[in-house]
């Protein structure tokens, strides 16, 4: 508070909130003895919000990346040498913790695989194949493979409920309503993140849960037919969709996080063919088809995505 120029009379006044805490268990008669308590603020009060925001503003560290998600905050780097120091922690007076750093090696080029291990406060981290972040599993090459996999294993989970459900009389309406509310939300959850990354073979695995729900509910009928009485579009078109609105929510909103990441076309000979966009070049197919060029690609060209 002193460093962002509180008056030093209400800093003092916080200050003496926070020292001489004692806490103790209680429960029914029987109560601990008290502990001093000298980390934390006390859990429901006005001021502890108040208090986390000014701690946390500076939650930056040299040579690292952020990315904050409510109250998930996760650093980032790229190694090129072991770290035998948590620049985190001498920064912020923060432990990181070793058993949720992760290390992983995304180079695509087989001949610069990094497969060393990191030392981070003593702890040894092991190369990974792949990780989760924020409920996506990223892989090292980038296919979204593992991803993929685990939302067929959840999707197979609830098709065996949905048969359940019609064996004991749900209606289509039911069925559909049980679809659309329990089984495409887990495949569509993130998909501007890894939608334009994920291959053919993966797409048609997505679409052939939508197959198999579809007859479940309507077995006498083609695929195509029982979209269309479902009024289901086809599941790599709501896809495409969901992601591309993405895209368009971002243009249209300067303000947004993600709106610098665009590359807006300058060139005046170009402009007159209405290339609003000028995509940086790509050396991989990977980089090529990742969400920002992807879609800038596709803005331009006025391409339209089959099925």
């Amino acid at each position: 508070m002193h460093k962002y120029q509180f008056n030093t009379n209400i800093t003092a006044l916080v200050s003496s909130f926070l020292k001489d805490r004692a806490q103790c268990v209680k429960y029914g008669d029987q109560k601990s003895s008290y502990i001093e308590s000298n980390v934390g603020a006390p859990q429901g009060t006005k001021l502890g919000p108040i208090l986390w925001l000014i701690y946390s503003n500076d939650l930056a560290v040299p040579g690292f990346e952020h990315i904050k998600y409510a109250d998930d905050v996760t650093f980032y780097t790229t190694v090129t040498s072991n770290l035998e120091s948590s620049a985190i922690a001498d920064e912020n007076s923060m432990l990181l913790n070793a058993e949720k750093s992760e290390l992983m090696n995304t180079c695509l080029n087989y001949k610069y695989n990094y497969s060393d291990v990191v030392v981070v406060d003593d702890a040894l981290i092991q190369p990974n194949a792949f990780t989760k972040f924020l409920g996506i599993f990223i892989d090292d090459k980038l296919s979204f493979n593992k991803h993929i996999d685990t939302l067929v294993t959840k999707c197979n989970t609830q098709l065996f409920l949905m048969r359940k459900l019609k064996s004991i009389g749900l209606d289509s309406d039911g069925l559909r309503t049980f679809y659309l509310s329990n089984i495409r939300p887990i495949i569509c959850y993130a998909s501007p993140a890894w939608f334009s990354l994920i291959g053919d073979t993966n797409c048609e695995r997505l679409e052939q849960l939508q197959r198999s729900a579809s007859k479940i509910i309507m077995p006498d009928h083609d695929y195509e037919d029982r979209l269309g009485m479902l009024r289901i579009p086809y599941l790599s078109s709501f896809l495409f969709d969901s992601s591309y609105s993405h895209f368009t929510k971002i243009l249209n909103d300067e303000s947004h996080p993600l709106y610098s990441r665009l590359s807006f076309n300058s060139n005046r000979t170009s402009s007159r063919a209405k290339q609003v966009f000028r995509p940086k070049r790509c050396r991989t197919t990977k980089r090529s088809n990742s969400f920002f060029n992807y879609f800038m690609t596709y803005h331009d060209n006025g391409l339209v995505y089959r099925t």
